[in-house]
């Protein structure tokens, strides 16, 4: 009996299900029949190349993780982790009424075991992606029916391409928890397609959805090919029992009001802040011009063919004719999803869609680090998927033979990840630090320095500011001041009633030493513009003494007496 090829799996009940076994005589068919039986890739060789895949996903994603300092982005998300050890909540990540703080708890729990480093919020992550790669193995599985293209094409999406994986380590706070939201979302809604339509399963989809909501609109990305997925239920779903449709309303109501009921406590205290959040978009890029940096940056990061951050061209100056190659499997991908209909139809529906629905955030121009475009790859493997099995059954081959087809894009997107990061860590060297370990050991030398010089609070740049509160595990409370992005006002609070708080700086000659611990350097050696030097020439105008103290990659100026920013006049710096 095959074993490889299933049909709607769970979707009637076992005793009702179609049999596979062929007619006595005969050879057994792996596909819809009328093809000619092609055997599919052997099953040890798919487990192989699983492993394989599996094994490049996890090392890349350990080289970043013990590789790469924290920034104070990620360091805002773990700081509400800690805070959540100590009972706190809160419902979005800090000063922003946006990015839902489910991930961050998770990472409480892991910071309860393991300690409380960048490392362990990293790991967290990776769980979470491994997750959703399982998630799109689940979803193949279902719109193609073949077990071997459903594992290749969770490899797949595990492994590549190169800007999602360093990004699936980026502690920005809510898309991990996004991204297994969204494809439990699609998983959920496919679930219903195929005939489970009992409370459990429409539950299921409203929460995650709610879930999803909660913890960034970015969720919009599968909103597509979910609303697609259950209309097409309804319209297969016989006039007679399309009540249970009307039935099933409250339930996902319900538990949709349920996992984002943060999202709503909140809204209800700022009056709906979190829907007028697209105003405060500073740069004005316009629909059209996003759409434009859609497909002309970040689809080739995407694609994997140019380099992450800054768009070079991967390979060759001239790489018109493999762009022109990928696009044109991804095309007629979604042409065969479409020409197959029902749930391929609804996932091609979703990629298509998909840049119309990025260029609708209005901070989406961004995209040198690939964060919006992050929900696009699982979306694409499944329509490789379907395009790969549809591809061989209409030149008259099984539907199992589109395994082939799979392996193929698989081997490529993997060594074209693997390219992609080998590609962008020589570039950024000085970025990365050069053993395994803590990435953030530099920092913490350095916060032990001020601790034992009894340097307790203190104003500094946004890029140092989060992540040495983080570091420190408050131990050290260090705000913004000015234009300087504020996270957080109880830190604030704390800063500005203290006594003598210091003013830190990252000198320019030392701000790479063991890795770019702040960012970069461009960015970290002022404070609201304001240089270390200029500082300390206001400081003598006012007739104010200070000490200066070298800690290394930071230096610490305190004053003998306190001085606010207004006093000491930061350009952005609003009247007291």
């Amino acid at each position: 009996m095959p074993t490889d090829v299933i049909e709607s799996p769970d979707a009637a009940p076992e005793a009702t299900r179609p049999s596979f076994d062929p007619p006595e005589g005969t050879h057994p068919s792996h596909a819809a029949p009328g093809g000619t039986w092609v055997p599919p890739v052997p099953m040890a060789a798919v487990v192989v190349l699983v492993v394989l895949a599996g094994l490049v996903g996890l090392v890349m994603r350990l080289w970043f993780t013990f590789h790469s300092p924290s920034s104070a982005d990620e360091g805002v998300a773990a700081i509400l982790a800690q805070q959540a050890l100590h009972g706190h909540f809160q419902a979005f990540y800090g000063g922003q009424q946006y990015g839902g703080t489910a991930e961050p708890y998770l990472i409480a729990v892991a910071f309860s075991v393991f300690g409380q480093t960048i490392v362990v919020a990293r790991l967290v992550l990776v769980v979470l992606v491994a997750v959703a790669a399982v998630l799109v193995w689940r979803i193949t599985l279902r719109v193609v029916g073949i077990r071997s293209v459903a594992l290749l094409a969770g490899a797949l999406a595990w492994c590549a391409p190169a800007v999602t994986v360093r990004d699936s380590v980026r502690v920005y706070g809510f898309r991990g928890v996004a991204l297994v939201c969204g494809l439990g979302a699609v998983l959920f809604a496919l679930r219903v397609h195929d005939g489970r339509r009992g409370w459990p399963q429409f539950a299921g989809l409203g929460l995650v959805v709610g879930l999803g909501w909660w913890s960034t609109p970015e969720i919009a990305y599968v909103a597509i090919p979910v609303l697609a997925l259950l209309l097409l239920g309804v319209v297969k779903t016989p006039s007679g029992e399309r009540r249970r449709w009307w039935a099933a309303l409250p339930v996902m109501v319900v538990s949709f009001g349920i996992g984002c009921l943060p999202w709503i406590w909140a809204n209800i205290r700022s009056h709906l802040g979190s829907l007028a959040t697209g105003a405060s978009a500073s740069n004005p890029v316009t629909f059209t011009g996003r759409l434009s940096v859609f497909f002309h940056r970040a689809l080739p990061m995407v694609l994997g063919l140019t380099r992450m951050d800054d768009g070079h061209r991967l390979f060759g100056v001239d790489q018109r004719l493999l762009q022109l190659t990928f696009l044109s499997v991804i095309v007629v991908a979604l042409v065969l999803s479409i020409l197959r209909g029902g749930p391929a139809l609804a996932m091609a529906t979703g990629v298509i869609a998909f840049p119309f629905v990025y260029a609708l955030s209005p901070a989406s121009w961004a995209w040198t680090d690939g964060r919006y475009s992050y929900f696009l790859p699982p979306l694409l493997t499944v329509v490789l998927a379907v395009g790969a099995t549809e591809a061989v059954r209409r030149v008259g081959l099984t539907r199992s033979a589109g395994s082939w087809l799979m392996a193929i894009a698989l081997v490529v997107s993997a060594t074209v990840s693997i390219v992609g990061v080998r590609a962008l860590v020589p570039s950024e060297r000085g970025t990365y630090t050069a053993t395994w370990g803590n990435p953030d050991d530099a920092t913490l030398r350095a916060v032990r320095e001020m601790e034992a010089a009894g340097v307790r609070t203190a104003y500094a740049n946004y890029w140092v500011t989060y992540k040495l509160d983080f570091v420190s595990k408050g131990h050290l409370v260090v705000t913004t001041v000015g234009y300087e992005d504020d996270r957080s006002a109880a830190i604030d609070a704390t800063v500005d009633h203290s006594s003598r708080p210091a003013w830190i700086f990252v000198p320019l000659s030392e701000a790479s030493i063991d890795a770019t611990q702040f960012t970069s350097p461009s960015l970290t050696v002022a404070i609201d513009t304001v240089t270390q030097s200029e500082f300390e020439q206001t400081l003598d105008r006012l007739g104010v003494h200070y000490r200066v103290l070298d800690f290394g990659i930071l230096h610490a100026v305190v004053p003998a007496r306190t001085v606010n920013q207004f006093e000491v006049g930061m350009p952005g710096a609003a009247s007291p």
